[in-house]
C-alpha cells in the first residue's frame, strides 16, 4: 500500500452551494449526458432525485420517495437501475433482483460496468469492518459474490477502455485497482493500492475524467480532490463548504462542471444551506 501525495504544483478551486438542501446522507450523484440531467440520492430519507440542468442552475427537480433506504441509482449505457435496501431494480419488464443479507445491513455504492452487469457493494449501518461485500449482479441471473470482508465500499469506477476498475473502502481508507474484464466471474488480486491514511478526510464517492484521473470525496475532510492513480499524486483540490462531501460527478455541456454531494448526519451543529446540500465547482 503506498500513500498518495500532495503536488507540488497543487491547484485550488472552491465550490458553492447549488441546491440549499439539508439532506443526511446526500450521495450518489450521476450524470445524464444525452438528457443533460442529474441524478442523486438521499440515502436515509430513501429519497431518489432527478432535476434538468441548463449549464447556471438545476430545474424541474423531481423527487421519489421510498419507505426504506434509497441507496443508489446508475444510469449506464445499457439500463437505469434502481437499488433500495436489499433489492435491485432493473428497467422494463424485467423482475426485481433481491439480495440476501441481515436487516442491519444495505447496499451501498455501485456501477454498470461495459456488458450492462451491476456491480455493487453491501454494509453494516454502522460500518462495522469486514461485514460488507462486493456483489455482481445481472436481471434473471444468480447474484454472485465477488469479495468478501470488504467494510464501506464506495467509489466504483471503471476507466474509459473498461479494463480497469477503481474502488474505495472507506473503511480501509484505501484506493483499489484492479484489472478488469466484463466477463470475470471472481475479484483478482489488486494490481496497485493507495492509502489515505495520511490525508485529511475518509476517501468515498469518486469520479473518473477524460485523462483517466479520479476525483474523490473526502467525508470529514471538506473537499474533493483529482488524483493521478498512476502516480498517486494529487493534482486539484476542490473546497467544499460542508464537513462531510460524499461523493461527485462530472457534467455539462463540456464535462468540467462537478457536483458534489453532502451529508449533515453525525453533525452536532450543520450549516443551514451547506452541510447536506448539492455543491458544484467549474473546473475548466
Amino acid at each position: 500500500m503506498k500513500p498518495i501525495s500532495i503536488s507540488p504544483d497543487l491547484r485550488t478551486i472552491s465550490a458553492t452551494p447549488l441546491l440549499p438542501l439539508a439532506q443526511r446522507l446526500g450521495e450518489c450523484p450521476r450524470w445524464d449526458a444525452p438528457t443533460a440531467t442529474l441524478s442523486w440520492v438521499d440515502v436515509l430519507a430513501g429519497e431518489f432525485h432527478r432535476a434538468a440542468w441548463d449549464g447556471s442552475a438545476l430545474n424541474n427537480h423531481v423527487v421519489e420517495h421510498h419507505d426504506t433506504f434509497a441507496t443508489f441509482r446508475e444510469i449506464g449505457l445499457h439500463c437505469e437501475v434502481s437499488c433500495l435496501r436489499n433489492e435491485i431494480r432493473w428497467p422494463g419488464d424485467h423482475a426485481p433482483t433481491t439480495i440476501e443479507m441481515p436487516e442491519d445491513h444495505r447496499f451501498n455504492d455501485g456501477r454498470i460496468d461495459a456488458a450492462g452487469r451491476l456491480l455493487i457493494g453491501t454494509m453494516e449501518l454502522d460500518g462495522q469492518r469486514g461485514a460488507g461485500s462486493l456483489w455482481l449482479a445481472q436481471p434473471g441471473l444468480p447474484s454472485l459474490r465477488l469479495r468478501e470482508g470488504t467494510t464501506i465500499a464506495n467509489g466504483l469506477r471503471f476507466n474509459a477502455a473498461g479494463d480497469t476498475m477503481y474502488w474505495v473502502d472507506s473503511g480501509d481508507e484505501a484506493l483499489y485497482v484492479f484489472d478488469y474484464t466484463s466477463g470475470l466471474e471472481s475479484l483478482p488480486q489488486q494490481r496497485q493500492t493507495w492509502s489515505f491514511a495520511d490525508i485529511d478526510g475518509i476517501p468515498d464517492g469518486i469520479d473518473i475524467d477524460q485523462f483517466g484521473h479520479l476525483w474523490i470525496a473526502l467525508y470529514g475532510g471538506g473537499a474533493v480532490i483529482e488524483l493521478d492513480p498512476a502516480t498517486g499524486d494529487v493534482l486539484t483540490r476542490v473546497e467544499v463548504g460542508a464537513t462531510q462531501p460524499t461523493a461527485c460527478a462530472l457534467g455539462g455541456a463540456d464535462g468540467q462542471t462537478l457536483f458534489i454531494t453532502s451529508a449533515a448526519k453525525e453533525l452536532s451543529d450543520p450549516q443551514p444551506g451547506i452541510d447536506g446540500a448539492l455543491h458544484t465547482a467549474y473546473l475548466g
